[in-house]
């Protein structure tokens, strides 16, 4: 029995590993209801995107810049390679997104910005725990569409900040070669049988008069219409949407942090 239960401690522990949620506010910012809202949030969006998420309140960075300071924090604190860090400098008007493994494709560059423009309402009427909520729910909606399985089949090159499509290996099975070979034994042997036929078939010979085969007074005219026998029909190519699903690009600006973790982020004032 005694096994069973450490089994299940260690299995809980190993699973609450995997993603993490943090709320951290060093300035007292969030009342404790404030907290817990906003902690239910980051739960919600860690369990559907599979990602570790926080959110950080400071009134400084102590001289770091912000995205060092973000950096930091998640790499000292959160640690998971899959993540994202929302990092309030209360002391200077700004907040900065730090990102991590698949926390950089899911929220890529573009994906930062949609974050940003979301929250910015709230961030400027100062309802602190309605923007956390609101930076947690569009984490999670762009989850959805940027997905683990997705980023999985593709690598990152920092010198270029792209997430590159890995292209597979698999051959699929060529079903016009199959038709075709089961066609060619049959080609020679269809020439054949049409020169047989030929060969039997006994056809008139040609008339130079074409009268001899009109009967006279056969044909009368009764009425008459103009037919148009030809047209001219102008096709515009209809726009195609070229920007969605797996299809898009996904760059995320990335640096190596002082830990030497690969991170991705930016940040806005409001």
């Amino acid at each position: 029995m005694k096994k069973i239960v450490i089994m299940m401690l260690l299995s809980f522990f190993v699973f609450s590993l995997s993603a993490l949620t943090v709320v951290e506010d060093r300035i007292g910012l969030l009342s404790e209801g404030e907290k817990e809202y906003v902690r239910t949030s980051l739960d919600k969006a860690s369990t559907e995107s599979g990602l570790s998420l926080g959110v950080l309140i400071t009134n400084g960075t102590d001289g770091k810049s912000d995205a060092a300071f973000a950096d930091d924090f998640y790499d000292s604190v959160i640690l998971d390679e899959d993540g994202v860090l929302l990092f309030l400098n209360y002391g200077e008007r700004s907040v900065y997104i730090s990102t991590t493994g698949y926390g950089m494709y899911a929220v890529d560059d573009s994906g930062e910005e949609i974050v940003f423009d979301a929250m910015m309402p709230s961030l400027q009427r100062g309802e602190w725990a309605e923007a956390f909520s609101v930076f947690a729910i569009s984490v999670s909606e762009l989850s959805k569409e940027y997905t683990h399985s997705a980023y999985e089949n593709t690598t990152y090159d920092i010198n270029t900040g792209n997430f590159i499509e890995e292209k597979s290996n698999e051959k699929h099975f060529d079903w016009a070669l199959v038709v075709f070979s089961f066609l060619l034994p049959s080609i020679p042997a269809g020439f054949i049988t049409v020169y047989i036929l030929k060969k039997k078939l006994k056809s008139e010979g040609l008339v130079g008069n074409a009268e001899d085969y009109v009967v006279a007074s056969s044909f009368v005219l009764e009425n008459s219409r103009d037919i148009y026998l030809y047209s001219t029909l102008s096709k515009v190519p209809r726009p195609q949407n070229n920007g969605g699903g797996s299809s898009i690009s996904r760059s995320s600006g990335g640096h190596i942090s002082s830990s030497g973790r690969v991170h991705g982020g930016g940040g806005r004032r409001f």
